[in-house]
């Protein structure tokens, strides 16, 4: 007996490592994939808790700075917010879509492989038998029997040996089916997480490329605050313009007067002299007042940056007190006196009136102005519930959709905070569940 090792045929051959490498190699790495994308998937709502904090953070902002940069924060607050409400979309897909179906589907892939394995070699060694038997009877036909008898043995061998052949060529190709089906199911439960991470993508990329030209407007703006003042100057301007227009022409008219009446041979020269110096003087003034006109259009052309309505109403809007110089004691004394005619001050909520520029602005200690309850001196922040939160810990309140919470105190970063309802019971909660308001 030869001592060479036997061949094996290559079909059977490949098709026991397809097995081997389903049963045996496979399962531990593609369990080990998925622990690593359990713990992505984690990261990632924390993340997205981590990030809903930051929208909040952001939004407490637009409570004590309105205008446009509190729209800014307003806008960027929406925009964290809505990107991280997604990335938690997308953790959830990642978990339902392929991290649950894989785990099942590692077991179940384990039984069919198995189950695979153990056919094919019942199949296999029942063709080898079948094959063996058939040998045996052509041997002992080429010994007993006449050569047709002989011929139909040998054709019936010939026909079982091509049909184990097909048998091995059939398990090989369900095998590797088997294998690629596998793969390609995994591949396409993690594609639908891609989808929605690059929909997460993009959309961060939108969003944030809006804000990012936003800010950059306000960064741009910061030392604008409103262009009412160049509109105010150049009315009154034109205003003390017209006056002195109007005081010239009466000077000359009464000059003109003067001299009809004193000197009637010099009427016609008089006369056409200061209608001449009155034209020129007419024809200056107009040049005047229209250069004046051209550079009020020129200051005007400017952007106009929004303030909050009451703080933009005092800038723009405030009118000017008329200040009055007056002696002091005896007609030759070097003393005078100066006195603030009665102004106004016009606001949102009416006209404040104020007797004298100490009786507005007067203040001992600024230190000590109170902004009348905006919240900054100590108020309670009001915040709604977004969602119901049950707890049984005696520490926490419950929360239920739409309710109004007074915040006792704000969080400090640990993802609490606390307050009391309309009822006075006082405990901690999660910050994401309210919005302030």
């Amino acid at each position: 007996m030869s001592n060479a090792k036997k061949q094996q045929n290559p079909v059977i051959e490949i098709t026991l490592k397809t097995i081997n490498n389903l049963k045996v190699n496979s399962p531990p790495l593609f369990t080990e994939v998925i622990k690593a994308a359990n713990k992505y998937q984690q990261q990632a709502q924390a993340l997205s808790q981590a990030g809903l904090v930051l929208a909040d953070t952001l939004t407490r902002l637009t409570i004590h700075n309105g205008g446009d940069f509190g729209e800014g924060f307003k806008k960027l607050a929406d925009a964290i917010k809505d990107l991280e409400n997604r990335r938690d979309e997308v953790a959830k897909v990642l978990l339902n879509e392929f991290i649950t179906p894989n785990k099942q589907a590692i077991e179940d892939d384990q039984k069919a492989i198995v189950t695979f394995e153990k056919n094919y070699k019942k199949d296999r060694d029942q063709m080898r038998q079948d094959i063996l038997k058939l040998e045996a009877k052509t041997r002992k036909a080429g010994k007993k029997t006449t050569p047709e008898v002989l011929k139909q043995q040998i054709t019936e061998l010939n026909d079982k040996i091509k049909e184990s052949e097909q048998l091995n060529a059939n398990k090989l190709r369900d095998v590797v089916l088997m294998e690629r089906k596998k793969h390609a199911t995994f591949l396409s439960q993690f594609n639908q997480f891609l989808e929605k991470e690059i929909e997460l993508s993009a959309d961060t990329m939108s969003k944030f490329s809006t804000n990012l030209n936003t800010h950059r407007d306000l960064i741009n703006s910061q030392s604008q605050v409103c262009y009412f003042f160049n509109n105010n100057n150049n009315n009154n301007n034109n205003n003390n313009n017209n006056n002195n227009n109007n005081n010239n022409n009466n000077n000359n008219n009464n000059n003109n007067n003067n001299n009809n009446n004193n000197n009637n041979n010099n009427n016609n020269n008089n006369n056409n002299n200061n209608n001449n110096n009155n034209n020129n003087n007419n024809n200056n003034n107009n040049n005047n007042n229209n250069n004046n006109n051209n550079n009020n259009n020129n200051n005007n052309i400017l952007i106009i940056f929004f303030l909050p309505l009451e703080t933009e109403s005092m800038i723009s809007k405030q009118e000017r007190t008329l200040v009055q110089i007056q002696p002091q004691g005896d007609t030759g004394s070097d003393a005078y006196r100066i006195s603030y005619a009665p102004g106004t001050i016009q606001t949102t909520g009416g006209d404040q009136y104020y007797e004298s520029y100490e009786s507005y602005d007067n203040y001992d200690n600024y230190d000590n102005y109170d902004d009348g309850g905006s919240g900054l001196g100590g108020s309670e922040l009001q915040a709604r519930a977004l969602y119901d939160y049950e707890s049984a810990e005696p520490s926490d309140l419950c929360l239920k959709a739409g309710d109004i919470i007074s915040v006792i105190q704000q969080d400090d970063g640990s993802g609490w905070t606390k307050g009391r309802n309309y009822e006075g019971n006082e405990g901690i909660f999660p910050s994401t569940y309210i919005e302030y308001v």
